[in-house]
């Protein structure tokens, strides 16, 4: 029997490589199980075989001076393919069909517990991705629902248990949050053509369909059955074949969703229908519980964190159609997009055409989500250590022709500090993280208002951090990406001092000025939003969400007003005015003793 040299390595710890010879048309475990006895002859003894994991590899051996540095990469890249994985009960011939490669590191071995600690050291990001895992499963093992769908939508108790209390398990518009459109691109583009719908180019087919679905739709039906019968073949046509109709999924607490357009195993589209309004429940609060009994099943619990699971939920109630999208990431963010009740009445034609272009816009976007689960499928056997990407947004330019930055993000932000934690963007009217642009830190803000003009002036006085860009994104929101400066608000460091630095006054006055000169109400010269660097002695502004026009530009209606102390004429939605920014200058300078 033929026999090989196999190279082996432990690159983790103390690293250690030596090489067994062996048959290949033995089993793996005669290899494995000699393994632990070499690293004993090499210092570790400590180290034994039921702790071990391992890994054909074909690594080169040279250079050997980044050989634990290029293992220990590999590891971070591809521990998680099984099609890597050594077991015992392997042919050595069926792992190695040509023989082990020359010169190369054949079976990785790899400790967990000292693997860990070295991707903790090659990468701090290993150990925030390590524990948002743990969030990640925390929260969505609190997606588990009990009931079924249709039971929940049909008891008020049941239904704020759901998607009512302090922090919902899924926000669907009264505490909404963040819009789910930010997260991902195939639903972002979906808002953009039902936002545009005239846009949409619709044929005579597509138009006798959406005549015909219309025309059925408005009829009375004795029962549910009696109407998916008149209008199931009519949206396989208009959306795509490949559906489901009534299919009950066992891997998702039995649910039996009236229609779920799928690619493989994910859903793109889930569907529900009911008879008539009023009765029954609600159809696309129904689709979203359908939703939420899949993506915190176990079936895809491997892929939790490393996909957000976008879909779009048709709710078809009687004559009306609602759209909306959910994304999962970590909570279950909903966002309607599009609702209307059709009428055979005067506007006949206009509804027609208007449900043939909804039809189309529908259909592509499920073809785009074909694609995009199509990629995840791909790339799921690439995961290594928990990639969290999928939780942070992919925002998509309003304006196609002002690409955004490429961000690389990283961390959850609150007060400008990473947090170990998914922030409840239920309760959000911004949502913040700290990403990578060019290498560089910087901050990235989603605000749905924000005076770039503002920012820039301060900025170029060395006044405010830089600022890299402030687009539109779809979500209605102004992505805004700033450098990310070593300072801390005033409002933390009056904790640990008596009285603040004097440049705090003297800056904010000098900021302030500047603004005025333009005609610039600053609006919200409160401590959070203003930073002081103690090591370079800078202040910087930040937060120009609220700054207009002198006289013209108003504050938001959600100013708090009943807990926080303003400037005399500061209500919700009040003109804005210089004044009100002097009045919080005096308040500054006296917590500056000035």
């Amino acid at each position: 029997m033929i026999t090989h040299e196999f190279s082996c390595y432990l690159p983790a710890g103390k690293p250690v490589f030596f090489t067994i010879d062996r048959a290949v048309g033995c089993r793996a475990s005669t290899l494995l199980r000699v393994i632990p006895a070499e690293l004993q002859i090499w210092g570790r003894e400590e180290i034994r075989l039921p702790d071990l994991h391992f890994y054909k590899t074909s690594i080169p051996i040279k250079p050997r001076n980044t050989l634990p540095s290029r293992c220990l990469e590999w590891l971070q890249q591809n521990s998680d393919t099984a099609e890597n994985v050594i077991f015992p009960d392997d042919s050595l011939n069926d792992i190695f069909p040509s023989g082990p490669p020359r010169d190369s590191v054949n079976v990785l071995i790899a400790d967990p517990e000292e693997l860990v600690e070295a991707l903790d050291d090659l990468d701090p990001l290993h150990t925030y991705s390590r524990t948002m895992k743990k969030v990640v499963d925390r929260h969505l093992q609190r997606l588990f629902i009990k009931s079924s769908p249709s039971e929940i939508i049909k008891t008020h108790d049941k239904l704020a248990q759901v998607f009512g209390g302090e922090h919902p398990l899924i926000h669907i518009g009264r505490t909404g949050g963040i819009p789910a459109v930010i997260f991902n691109p195939v639903l972002a583009n979906l808002k953009k053509d039902l936002d545009n719908l005239d846009q949409i180019e619709v044929g005579p087919e597509n138009i006798r369909r959406a005549s015909r679905y219309l025309h059925n739709a408005v009829q009375f039906y004795k029962d549910e059955e009696a109407r998916q019968q008149n209008l199931e073949e009519l949206l396989n046509q208009a959306i795509g074949q490949d559906v489901n109709w009534k299919s009950t999924l066992d891997w998702a607490d039995d649910i039996t969703p009236s229609a779920i357009w799928k690619f493989g195993d994910f859903a793109a589209i889930v569907l529900e229908l009911k008879n008539s309004l009023g009765i029954s429940g609600d159809a696309i609060h129904q689709a979203i519980i359908d939703y939420a009994k899949m993506v915190s099943s176990n079936k895809y619990k491997h892929l939790w964190g490393r996909c957000n699971f976008p879909v779009v939920l048709v709710g078809i109630t009687a004559n009306r159609i609602e759209i909306s999208v959910a994304v999962c990431v970590g909570a279950i963010y909903v966002t309607k997009l599009f609702a209307v009740d059709l009428a055979l009445d005067f506007h006949a034609s206009d509804n027609i055409l208007a449900l043939a272009r909804l039809f189309r816009a529908l259909s592509r976007c499920r073809l785009d989500l074909r694609e995009y689960y199509r990629s995840v499928g791909q790339s799921d056997a690439l995961v290594t250590r928990p990639i969290l990407s999928a939780l942070f947004p992919r925002p998509t330019p309003l304006d196609v022709s002002r690409p955004l930055p490429d961000l690389t993000f990283q961390y959850f932000v609150q007060d400008g500090q990473p947090v170990p934690d998914i922030p409840d963007f239920g309760h959000a009217l911004t949502a913040m993280f700290i990403a990578t642009l060019n290498e560089r830190e910087v901050i990235v803000k989603f605000t749905p208002r924000y005076n770039k003009a503002a920012h820039d002036l301060l900025a170029q006085a060395q006044l405010a951090p830089r600022l890299h860009a402030c687009e539109l994104v779809v979500g209605d929101l102004f992505m805004v990406v700033m450098d990310r400066v070593d300072a801390l608000p005033i409002s933390q460091l009056m904790n640990s001092m008596k009285l603040l630095p004097e440049i705090v006054s003297k800056k904010v006055e000098e900021a302030i000025n500047l603004l005025h000169q333009q005609a610039i109400v600053f609006g919200d010269l409160r401590e959070p939003n203003i930073l002081y660097a103690p090591s370079e002695d800078r202040v910087y502004f930040v937060d120009f969400d609220w700054a207009g026009k002198d006289g013209e530009a108003r504050y938001p209606a959600t100013l708090n007003d009943w807990d926080l102390t303003w400037s005399p004429g500061v209500e919700p939605y009040a003109i804005m005015h210089k004044a009100h920014d002097l009045w919080q200058v005096d308040h500054l300078k006296a917590l500056c003793n000035l």
